[in-house]
């Protein structure tokens, strides 16, 4: 007794899809794992001696950035300490339109 033909299409369909959903996976996984060995890989690289005055350069650049972020933030923390002060020794009057205004004490 032969099967009807529409189960044989049924069983065609969701066997293809059930195939097209394991290469998918399949692919996923094998990026993922080329994209680890690469980066393992990238890890492990060692240095050409030509490059070692450029990486010189950019742990020197990188210090510098640090330093003139952190003089830029002392900046900062100076001029909201002069703000501070100015505040203190004021008062701040909210009026009815929603504008501020600032009175010195006398």
């Amino acid at each position: 007794m032969p099967l009807p033909i529409e189960l044989v299409a049924v069983i065609c369909v969701v066997m293809g899809s059930l195939f097209i959903i394991f290469v998918m996976i399949c692919a996923v996984q094998l990026m993922d794992w080329n994209m680890e060995y690469s980066r393992r890989r990238r890890r492990r690289r060692v240095i050409p001696i030509g490059s070692a005055t450029w990486a010189r350069r950019v742990i020197r650049l990188r210090e510098l950035r640090r330093q003139m972020y952190e003089v830029q933030l002392e900046e900062h923390y100076k001029q909201q300490e002069k703000v501070c002060e100015q505040i203190k020794n004021s008062v701040i009057f909210i009026n009815p339109d929603h504008t501020v205004q600032i009175g010195f004490k006398s």
